[in-house]
């Protein structure tokens, strides 16, 4: 082997082992962020605002100091209140500081992680940073950076003003100025910490970057609809795992690398072990025997599994409804939707922060080919009309024969269900776009080719923001007014007081 070839391969070992020792120490800073800073006890927006309680007491009271507090200082601070408060706010200060440093820290280490596997990635063949999701990963980060470095600033700005009034004393009227201003510097910091949305993300875990960003894109007509929605929710990393494994399960089973039908039975395996048909014992057996995938693969990574079904469930609430009205057919069901010859059905989500979802499922239980279009109309919606034409494949031969065949068990009628569900249909993904909060009407119509009226729905949706949201945004403003009216009154009284 050659020296060029060599200093690659060493290049690759030495990112390797920077990568173990990024991911051990991502994993224990975000653990810590996600225990006691961003989420669980959430100290940030709690310490950010007993500070600025704590240098609004020192703000209000000035020189003065009430008589308990005087009578109490003695005994153990020998300080007078605004002093004590002065040098209680520069330690909650400094506190702060080192929890917003520490998740800056663990967001420039997930970065770093994330560009040292598009390097094994390319290493290996596969251009992960060309990949779809990656833009939106990298931005999402480098926002997320940003913004705390922002938070960060704000915090050390006002912890040095707030050095300075320690310095200078506490009871001139500069620093009165001073500490007013490192007032309003924590009320803009609170404002921001409580308004912006809490992204958490991490690389330590296979499914630590899901959700954390929003796809941008998503297939309209779904042909393998578990396993495309699970590509689409899923981070370029995990989604190069995920492709591995069905490119595996495709070689065992000698067909197309793009043929999903084989994988998206073993996500419909997790999708009912999650919702509790079945034992995590009898899912790693049905696998093992069906695949013969070996162990370790992340087609037994449970924990993993169990993310990616709770952020579909997030996700795509319509689909989960419409999925779960599938699985619960019975033979009478079925047998209506084969005398009628097709199914329709339709579900939408409310829309929360101009976000929302519509799905369609279609099954031609017919035997010939058909053509339909889908016609979404709504004067609420951007755009007012949507229209898809869907050819839909006619009757499998497992839809042909679910009437007259024996289930042993419920789990196994929801898996034949669903298989024959796929073969003979079609499910449709929406996004809605509301114009305006409010009441929404969403008139579904579906037509045959000659444009002659099958079936067709009328959903009622509400456009709208969550009430936690609402309040965060209120809290927010009325922080941001305080911030900049407090130097403003101050600086007025005292231009009038000197003359």
């Amino acid at each position: 082997m050659s020296e060029n070839e060599e200093k690659p391969l060493q290049n690759i070992d030495l990112i390797n082992e920077r990568l173990k020792i990024m991911r051990f120490a991502e994993d224990l800073v975000s653990n810590f962020d996600r225990l006691l800073l961003s989420k669980g006890a959430s100290l940030m927006l709690v310490l950010s605002s007993l500070i600025a309680f704590v240098v609004g007491v020192g703000v209000w009271k000035g020189s003065r100091s009430p008589d308990w507090w005087d009578n109490f200082s003695n005994v153990i601070f020998n300080l007078e209140l605004t002093p004590f408060m002065d040098w209680l706010s520069v330690i909650f200060l400094i506190a702060m500081l080192l929890m917003l440093s520490i998740t800056t820290t663990q967001g420039i280490i997930s970065k770093l992680i994330l560009k040292y596997e598009s390097l094994i990635s390319l290493h290996e063949g596969k251009n992960i940073e060309k990949s779809y999701g990656s833009e939106q990963i990298n931005e999402m980060v480098n926002r997320s950076i940003r913004n705390r470095i922002f938070s960060t600033s704000l915090t050390l700005l006002a912890l040095l003003l707030q050095l300075v009034v320690l310095i200078r004393g506490s009871y001139d009227n500069i620093s009165e100025i001073i500490r007013i201003f490192s007032l309003s510097f924590v009320l803009i910091n609170f404002s921001y910490l409580i308004k912006k949305d809490s992204v958490e993300f991490n690389t330590s875990e296979k499914s630590g970057l899901v959700g954390a960003y929003e796809p941008e894109f998503h297939p309209s007509i779904l042909s393998y609809p578990l396993t495309e929605i699970l590509l689409t929710i899923c981070d370029p990393l995990l989604r190069n795992r995920i492709q591995n494994l069905i490119d595996e399960i495709n070689l065992i089973k000698r067909v197309k690398s793009e043929n999903y039908s084989h994988f998206e039975k073993i996500v419909l395996l997790h999708y009912l072990h999650d919702e509790g048909r079945m034992t995590t014992t009898n899912l790693i057996k049905k696998i093992k025997k069906t695949y013969k995938i070996k162990e370790p693969s992340i087609a037994y990574d449970m924990k993993l599994w169990s993310e990616l079904i709770r952020e579909i469930h997030n996700t795509c609430g319509p689909f989960n409804r419409l999925m779960t009205r599938t699985l619960q057919k019975n033979i009478d069901d079925l047998n209506e939707i084969r005398d009628s010859g097709y199914y329709f059905d339709v579900d939408a989500d409310d829309i929360f922060d101009k976000r929302g979802s519509l799905f369609v499922q279609l099954i031609n239980a017919s035997e010939k080919k058909r053509t339909v279009i889908l016609i979404t109309q709504s004067a609420h919606t951007v755009p007012e009309v949507t229209t898809h034409t869907i050819e839909l494949n006619p009757q499998g031969k497992e839809m042909m024969e679910l009437g007259n065949r024996p289930w042993k068990t419920d789990l196994e009628r929801r898996e034949v269900i669903m298989a024959a569900a796929d073969e003979s249909s079609a499910w449709i993904w929406m996004k809605i776009k509301s114009k305006l909060p409010g009441e929404l009407v969403l008139n579904i119509r579906l037509e045959d080719s000659e444009g002659h009226l099958i079936d067709g729905r009328t959903l009622i949706s509400l456009s709208r923001t969550p009430m936690l949201k609402r309040f965060s945004y209120m809290t927010s403003k009325i922080a941001i007014l305080v911030a900049f009216l407090i130097p403003l009154i101050r600086l007025g009284w005292w231009s009038l007081s000197a003359f």
